[in-house]
């Protein structure tokens, strides 16, 4: 019955597609396709005669040439559609070769996909793919993010200029007040009777000169934190817990500051970064995180800082309140009980207690201690989950820095130890999250001030009951049966809330990277014109001063390495006198981040990646497989009118291509296959791309923001400073006067030209030796530090004038600069200041 329905299905089928007419085999079919549908076109009694073609087995027909186009394929599904005698056969081989070709199709979508994520295109390739996108796919922000940078760059430039400008007035004022001091230290020195000596005593004193120097030195740390990360790795295993503790301590604390910044926030992570990296090349299991001598004190010593601490006390103190208003003893232990409970009752009621000296199963069975332990497990549950809850609703206000640190330390772990499950590595963000950081706020809540009184010994030991049980509970561990008998109750409670565990560490570790957090990026040393402080202890300036010279060689990256420079200039460490007070040290960069000249060509690269694709997907030709990219630009601009838009664009993209070229960025040898690579790339990643330059425009514009109100300040901050320099300048000369003149005039005093020789003041000048000794010198000042010297040569012979200002002497002596040539005489330094303070005491 089935057999006679499927026939005259078929014939109808086959009448159906007979009225379109008889369709003999393709020309280009293959002769496996031409040899069975010959065999099935014949009659039944001809088939039995005639030898059948292969049957081809499905692998083998997967691997068939690709010569066989689909379009073969479905010329003989159809052939056989209108001439099938053999209905089984028929439907059998359509199966095949339809499986044939889905799954060439597979194959080939499988293989372009591959291709595609590798950006291994060719040229025409890449020309279908950008005309097969929506037009508005083009839209991404190359040319603005390339007019930003520039703008960015011509404001830091002004910037720097300002504040080059600033840093000059505030040395000059610097050194104006340094020079009162010094010249009226002098006048009291005569007008007193010198001290008793009283042995001279070698003490080093860090100079200006020195602190400069160290400047230079944390500056380079602190803004690059591998240095301070080798240096911990180095110092491992030859100092002491206490050692370590001050090296932390001045890493995290003073070199980055105890508050939240931005950038100081985004250098200590750097830090930690580096840090992580180091322990993960060297570790041999999960816990190894763990175990490490320094990384789980360096994660205690910044949860230490300011956001780390008003975490504990906002989530901490309205629970710990609570537990402590109720003075509660959760001592679950029914042997402590019983013993306290001997105790009490023989002091209030004066009656000896027979049950004494029990056993801990004979203290269990008691029936009231019994039901104390009970009671006390069900506070302690309660209490444990107030501070589990509490704990649990505030992790978005988590410090975020330790939120990343365990992020970095659990995506280590995961590619290191890919065979750990899940909560193996879980345990390592319970350990750095509530182990090393929430726990010690219950456990020791004094010294975080997480409530405001002082909490006592007896409540102390119920709270470490409470971080037990929440311990556990984050670990997702139960109580030893045996060991823990006491709390092992709990277990089935504890594991109750697995579920929230879970769900609390994924949610710790959702954090974006820091430079998008914290909005800071490449350009972050660049646009940071206001000079970073530290505050900064002299031992502390040594005890880096001395690791790094003992480690010099492990510390540093390269042979050529600043820190080599910079540790050279600082020379041996040196102790100086320990007075507990802090220095204010200015970090300066000695080695500033110059305009990167590669910035302006990699510009060019990405704004030539964008025209491309432009020109692509306006391409006005039919371009055809094999043509290299340039032939494809070619055709399409021979195709476009002369003078158009499409035109002019192809033309800057050779004339770019070329430029490039030259810098060594593509190479036209290999077709510029590379250059086709970056473009496949980012066409397949557009989306995510335009995501990045939407975040790398805001970047910019705020910088460039940033910079203008830099900008302004400092342009205040110069009409300030030279207001008072001005004002510093004339105090100068009337208080060195001691108010004898109340115009602000000096002199004019005469000198003879051989006793200013004689002085050492002229070092030597074009004066002829037969006139020097009829020549004087006049000096006279009528604006406040500024000498107006005239070098009075016998007559008929013309005088020379020069011109000496108080703080360009000051500036030169400073910079150890000994000579100060004046139009054709050269004077010492030194010397010359020493003549012109004296003249204030004429």
């Amino acid at each position: 019955m089935s057999s006679s329905s499927s026939t005259v299905s078929t014939s109808g089928e086959r009448g159906a597609l007979g009225r379109s007419g008889s369709q003999s085999p393709s020309p280009g079919m293959s002769k496996l396709m031409k040899r069975t549908l010959s065999f099935m076109k014949m009659p039944p009694h001809a088939q039995k005669n005639a030898v059948a073609p292969p049957t081809l087995p499905e692998s083998a027909v997967a691997d068939m040439p690709d010569s066989d186009s689909n379009d073969e394929d479905e010329t003989f599904l159809n052939a056989m559609q209108m001439e099938a005698p053999c209905v089984e056969q028929v439907a059998c081989l359509m199966l095949l070769l339809k499986s044939r070709m889905m799954l060439r199709r597979m194959i080939a979508a499988k293989q372009f996909t591959e291709r595609l994520s590798k950006g291994d295109l060719n040229a025409f390739e890449v020309t279908k793919l950008v005309q097969g996108q929506d037009a508005s796919d083009d839209s991404d922000f190359i040319v603005r993010i390339s007019e930003l940078k520039k703008q960015l760059m011509a404001e830091i430039r002004k910037a720097r200029d300002k504040e080059r400008e600033v840093a000059v007035l505030d040395k000059t004022i610097s050194l104006v007040v340094l020079n009162v001091v010094s010249v009226a230290a002098e006048k009291a020195r005569h007008t007193k009777a010198p001290p008793a000596s009283a042995g001279a005593v070698n003490v080093n004193v860090l100079s200006a000169t020195k602190l400069e120097k160290y400047s230079h030195l944390f500056h380079l740390l602190q803004s690059e934190p591998v240095y301070l990360a080798r240096l911990m790795d180095a110092v491992e295993a030859k100092v002491d817990e206490q050692s370590m503790k001050e090296l932390l301590d001045t890493i995290i604390i003073t070199m980055y500051g105890d508050a939240f910044a931005p950038r100081e926030e985004f250098l200590l992570l750097s830090f930690f970064e580096h840090a992580i990296e180091r322990i993960m090349s060297q570790a041999t299991k999960v816990m190894s995180f763990v175990q490490n001598p320094f990384l789980p004190p360096m994660v205690i010593t910044y949860n230490k800082r300011k956001q780390g601490v008003e975490y504990l006390q906002a989530t901490l103190g309205p629970v710990m309140k609570q537990f402590l208003a109720e003075k509660l003893t959760l001592d679950p232990n029914a042997r402590t009980i019983h013993d306290r409970y001997v105790k009490e009752t023989e002091v209030n009621e004066g009656r000896k207690v027979e049950k004494r000296n029990l056993t801990d199963d004979e203290c269990a069975a008691l029936p009231e201690i019994k039901e104390e332990v009970s009671r006390r497990l069900e506070h302690l549950k309660r209490h444990s989950l107030l501070f589990f809850e509490a704990i649990c609703s505030t992790v978005n206000k988590l410090p975020y820095g330790l939120r990343w640190i365990c992020k970095r330390i659990h995506d280590a772990a995961m590619d290191a130890f890919p065979d750990a499950s899940e909560d193996d590595i879980n345990r390592l963000t319970v350990h750095f999250v509530y182990f090393r950081f929430i726990n010690l706020g219950i456990v020791t809540p004094d010294p975080f001030k997480i409530v405001d009184i002082q909490v006592p010994p007896e409540s102390l030991f119920s709270l470490l009951q409470v971080s037990k049980v929440i311990y556990n509970m984050f670990n997702l561990s139960l109580f030893h049966e045996s060991a823990e008998r006491w709390l092992a109750p709990l277990n089935p409670w504890i594991m109750s809330h697995a579920d929230s565990v879970r769900k609390y560490l994924h949610a710790v570790l959702q954090v974006d990277p820091p430079e998008e957090y914290l909005q800071v990026g490449s350009y972050m040393e660049l646009m940071h014109l206001v000079k970073p402080v530290i505050l900064v202890e002299a031992k502390e300036l040594v005890n880096v001063h001395t690791l790094l010279q003992d480690n010099l060689t492990e510390v540093a990256l390269k042979a050529n390495d600043p820190l080599l420079e910079l540790m050279k200039d600082l020379g041996p460490a040196e102790t100086y006198p320990d007075d507990g007070k802090a220095i204010q040290l200015t970090l300066v960069n000695k080695f500033p981040p110059m305009d990167d000249p590669q910035s302006e060509i990699n510009q060019l690269y990405s704004k030539t990646k964008t025209m491309v694709v432009q020109a692509l997907r306006q391409n006005p030709s039919q371009p055809v497989a094999g043509m290299s990219l340039e032939a494809i630009l070619e055709a399409g601009q021979a195709a476009a009118a002369k003078g158009s838009s499409y035109d002019k664009l192809v033309d800057e993209i050779l004339e770019n291509l070329e430029k490039l070229e030259r810098e060594h960025k593509v190479s036209s040898e290999d077709g510029y296959a590379e250059f086709l690579k970056a473009v496949t790339l980012e066409i397949t990643n557009r989306e995510r791309v335009r995501e990045q330059q939407k975040k790398e425009v805001n970047r910019l514009e705020a910088a460039i923001n940033q910079v203008g109100r830099q900008l302004k300040v400092m342009t205040e901050q110069i009409a300030q400073y030279k207001m008072f320099l001005d004002s510093c300048l004339k105090s100068h000369m009337h208080v060195m006067m001691g108010g004898a003149t109340k115009t602000g005039k000096l002199g004019p005093f005469k000198f003879s030209y051989l006793e200013m020789v004689k002085r050492g003041v002229i070092i030597e000048s074009e004066v002829p030796k037969y006139l020097q000794k009829k020549t004087r010198l006049q000096i006279s000042s009528e604006e406040a530090g500024v000498f107006d010297v005239e070098v009075m040569l016998p007559r008929p012979l013309p005088s020379e004038k020069m011109q000496l200002q108080l703080a360009d002497l000051l500036d030169k002596r400073d910079r150890n600069v000994e000579r100060d040539v004046q139009n054709n005489v050269t004077l010492d330094v030194n010397l010359t200041l020493h003549w012109l303070n004296s003249l204030f005491k004429r």
